[in-house]
């Protein structure tokens, strides 16, 4: 098909080895190697109060980014939390990120 000497081939290889290493490195911090951000977030570990937790605790909560956990906290300023399930009055805040959450907040 290709008549290439063995000086081309090489060359071809090096570069074929070369695109691979530099796809697979600028992969690894996106999930490549299927690392779960919760596995590798020290954010992540332990139970939040949600009537007392910070902006960063509530960030902490898979789901939950700084947009919601503002909103959380400007919701609570009007009314405590009495459950969990008090959070679908947050806009942004689905059952699926009620559920992803739940085993981080806690409500006292």
């Amino acid at each position: 098909m290709f008549n290439l000497t063995q000086d081309e081939r090489r060359i071809v290889l090096f570069l074929s080895v070369f695109a691979l290493a530099g796809i697979m490195i600028s992969r690894a911090g996106k999930g490549f190697f299927f690392f779960k951000e919760a596995e590798c977030d020290i954010r992540n570990i332990g139970k939040f109060n949600l009537n007392t937790a910070g902006i960063e605790e509530l960030m902490g909560a898979p789901g939950i980014g700084e947009r919601l956990a503002g909103r959380i906290i400007e919701r609570r300023k009007v009314r405590k939390f009495s459950c969990i399930e008090e959070l679908k009055e947050v806009k942004g805040m689905s059952d699926y990120r009620i559920n992803k959450a739940r085993d981080y907040l806690y409500i006292q």
